[in-house]
């Protein structure tokens, strides 16, 4: 599919789907043509629209990936009306999630997500000056600032000529998709 072609790889060597890329896979258009399409959810006319306008409102990246583990909309129905899960990372499902749960497959589905969440909750960079801790599963969008190889890898150059206090420090650059400074995106 498609969105599996625009996966990007950090200076962490973690995947990640750029916002750019990613924001043409969230519009109402593609979630209704998507909904239409799928029947696994097993709703029609305005219950179909509702359950479309539900996904546009809290579970748009949800949906993604769904589309891209090719999971059907009836279970992304299931986690919505019945798990209470959207994008809020609050209301991620989790592994405690499909405990219990009578709805075939739930568990090995709810893991393929768990799995999948950090390449479509890709950290923002704001220009707020605040002290932020991510923790080892956030994939930040930084790429190394060396010249690209043959590969079209770009090579690790230190900042500096000395390390820092706790190791070498390495210059990166912020994906633009990722950031409000460069303008390819306007704030929200």
């Amino acid at each position: 599919m498609e969105l599996q072609e625009k996966r990007k790889t950090n200076f962490m060597g973690l995947k990640y789907i750029p916002r750019s890329d990613l924001d043409i896979f969230l519009v109402l258009e593609v979630v209704r043509r998507v909904v239409d399409a799928d029947t696994s959810h097993e709703l029609e006319g305005a219950f179909r629209d509702a359950f479309v306008r539900r996904i546009q409102n809290f579970a748009v990246k949800l949906f993604a990936i769904c589309i891209f583990s090719n999971i059907r909309m009836g279970f992304l129905r299931h986690l919505i009306d019945d798990h209470k899960c959207s994008d809020d990372p609050e209301n991620h499902p989790k592994r405690s999630t499909s405990e219990r749960c009578t709805y075939e497959f739930c568990t090995r589905k709810v893991a393929d997500i768990l799995e999948r969440i950090p390449i479509f909750f890709v950290q923002n960079v704001k220009r707020d000056y605040k002290h932020y801790e991510f923790g080892d599963s956030m994939v930040l969008p930084l790429h190394h600032a060396g010249p690209e190889n043959h590969e079209g890898v770009k090579a690790k150059v230190l900042l500096g000529e000395h390390e820092g206090a706790v190791g070498k420090v390495y210059k990166v650059t912020i994906d633009p998709a990722h950031h409000y400074l460069s303008g390819v995106r306007l704030c929200p």
